[in-house]
């Protein structure tokens, strides 16, 4: 290879590097956008039902769910556009990131479909050890492939002859033919674990809409049962999006950049108002200071939860079908600690 061509060779890789990073900015900013617009259209939602609320569990979900997840994106783009020689700086960002992902944002996320499935499923303990074993298997096998498949480089730089191009960045590289059986596992796993959480919102969710007829309630609980199920659509998309993953820049790179951070935001969304809503059931629906909890607890509308799940499980049921477990909220704490107290 002669002088000219090894140049032509090297402008050619900071090209594309650059154009990869350019794309990546997009998607970067595409994130930014839509978690800033949520968060201004929900914030006062957020100060009303989760800082001035006392704390539970589910309140913990939440401010894990999204605050963890915006600390990730953050650390993406500082690891991205990196620029110095610290190779264990890069390192260490790159594990601080992964390991938000793989392990602390994913476990968060299995805990919180997990658990509200067993609280719309009357506390059922078959439906928590199935989707608990699921939620296991999933995380495990993310953290497991992570592990043995990642490794940081730090890209020193990549100068482009006649161009005032210098390029220097950090990279995460996935080894995808080194133990890839840990990466089909994860894919799997994670399928069945949503497909089993959306055939059980949706067959609670049937049964919701029969009782609420019956009681002529036209807008309640549905819609908030509704959003559980939606992430699994999202997570399908993304399963698809992930099929193809060219390694250069193109319409197809750009494409999968753009869909995947619209699919990663939207999905850390729908689960975000899914907590904010659950957290306004009882207020939005079943107004307590007009509504006796008698004649609540006479026309069968009644909530399955405790004090670490908070307003996390709040499904219509039939009386008998709770087993008579919940009584009145004034004489068990139980179910009080899911009313949200009176401002």
């Amino acid at each position: 290879m002669t002088v000219t061509e090894l140049d032509d060779s090297l402008r050619q890789v900071a090209i594309t590097t650059a154009s990869a990073l350019t794309t990546k900015g997009y998607g970067d900013a595409i994130t930014f956008t839509l978690l800033a617009y949520d968060y201004v259209v929900t914030i006062d939602v957020e100060l009303a039902h989760i800082w001035r609320q006392r704390f539970t569990g589910a309140t913990a979900f939440f401010l894990l769910n999204r605050y963890l997840f915006l600390l990730s994106v953050c650390l993406k783009w500082i690891f991205r556009y990196y620029t110095s020689n610290n190779y264990l700086v890069c390192a260490g960002l790159g594990i601080s990131i992964d390991f938000l992902d793989f392990d602390v944002i994913a476990t968060t996320v299995k805990l919180i479909f997990t658990l509200r499935t067993w609280a719309i499923w009357m506390r059922s303990w078959r439906v928590l050890v199935c989707i608990s074993l699921l939620g296991i298997g999933k995380v495990g096998m993310n953290i497991a492939a992570w592990s043995n498949t990642t490794s940081y480089l730090l890209t020193a730089g990549l100068p482009a002859w006649n161009y005032t191009l210098f390029i220097r960045s950090c990279e995460a590289t996935r080894r995808a033919n080194t133990f890839p059986e840990f990466n089909m596992a994860s894919q799997y796993i994670g399928l069945g674990f949503d497909t089993v959480v959306c055939c059980l919102t949706v067959g609670k969710t049937i049964q919701s809409v029969r009782r609420m007829r019956e009681l002529g309630i036209h807008r309640s609980v549905t819609y908030f049962i509704f959003r559980d199920g939606s992430t699994v659509a999202l997570t399908l998309i993304q399963m698809l999006l992930a099929l193809r993953s060219p390694s250069s820049p193109s319409p197809a790179f750009t494409v999968s950049v753009v869909s995947g951070a619209v699919v990663t935001a939207t999905g850390n969304i729908v689960i975000n108002r899914m907590l904010l809503n659950l957290r306004q059931v009882v207020a939005s629906d079943v107004d307590l200071n007009h509504v006796s909890i008698s004649g609540i607890s006479q026309e069968g509308i009644t909530f399955a939860t405790n004090a670490f799940l908070g307003n996390l499980g709040a499904p219509m049921c039939m009386s008998d079908a709770c087993g008579g477990e919940v009584m009145d909220p004034r004489d068990n704490k139980s179910v009080a600690d899911n009313v949200e107290p009176q401002q």
